[in-house]
C-alpha cells in the first residue's frame, strides 16, 4: 500500500464507490464488473479514481475466473465420484457431507470477497490505494 495521495473529497468518494458498488453484483447480474468500469470511465481525467477503478475491476475479473475454475473442478469431482455410480458405494453421508462442505466453502468465499471489498472501500475513502490479494495483474 502506498502513501496517502492528495485527492479531493469528491475523488475519494468516487474511488470508494468503484470498490463498494461491486457488491451490487450479488443482486444485479454483471454489476460487479460494470460498476468499476463505469466509475473509471466517468472519471477518466482523475489520476486518483482511475487506479482504484482498475484495481477493483481486476479483482472482480479475477474472482470471476476463480469462480469458473472452482465450478469446473466441482463439476469434474461430481462426474468422477457421484455421476458414475460411486455415490451409491460411498453412501448418502458422503454426498451430504460434500454438499455441506461446499456450502460452507462458498459462504467463506463470499464473506472474504465482501470483507476485502469493504476494506478497499474504506482505504480508498481514506486516500490510500489498496491492492487486493490474489488478483491477476492485467488491464494496464
Amino acid at each position: 500500500m502506498s502513501e496517502p495521495q492528495e485527492a479531493t473529497r469528491d475523488e475519494k468518494r468516487w474511488a470508494m464507490l468503484a470498490h463498494a458498488l461491486t457488491v451490487a453484483g450479488w443482486v444485479i447480474p454483471l454489476a460487479n464488473l460494470l460498476a468499476p468500469a463505469l466509475v473509471g470511465w466517468s472519471n477518466r481525467e482523475s489520476a486518483y479514481v482511475q487506479p482504484h477503478a482498475r484495481t477493483s475491476l481486476r479483482f472482480q475479473v479475477s474472482c470471476l475466473i476463480y469462480d469458473l475454475v472452482g465450478l469446473g473442478l466441482m463439476s469434474a469431482c461430481y462426474l468422477v465420484f457421484l455421476g458414475q455410480g460411486q455415490g451409491d458405494r460411498l453412501g448418502f453421508r458422503f454426498g451430504a457431507l460434500a454438499m455441506v462442505s461446499l456450502g460452507l466453502l462458498g459462504l467463506m468465499w463470499a464473506f472474504a470477497v465482501v470483507g476485502l471489498v469493504l476494506h478497499a472501500s474504506v482505504r480508498a475513502h481514506a486516500g490510500v490505494h489498496y491492492r487486493y490479494p490474489f488478483t491477476l495483474r492485467f488491464l494496464k
